[in-house]
């Protein structure tokens, strides 16, 4: 199955946009290239992604950017 996902980097994405985590805290997969060498995340700016302050929460930041170095970025 992993090897199918990794033949097709739009159904990757599409599959990443739908990954509920990713889904209901406003991250979209925007870009990425054929060899999964580089991704473009978009997080929307929503109030349950804001911290007290008024930047975007670092777990939200977290979320966008780790499991693209686990899947695109891995040598395996």
């Amino acid at each position: 199955m992993r090897s199918f996902f990794f033949r097709h980097p739009w159904l990757f994405r599409l599959g990443m946009n739908l990954w509920p985590p990713m889904l209901f805290c406003g991250i979209k997969l925007v870009e990425l290239s054929k060899d999964f060498r580089y991704a473009r995340v978009d997080l929307k700016w929503k109030k349950t992604t804001r911290n007290i302050n008024g930047s975007q929460y670092g777990g939200s930041l977290f979320s966008m950017t780790d499991p693209f170095y686990a899947y695109c970025f891995s040598d395996a």
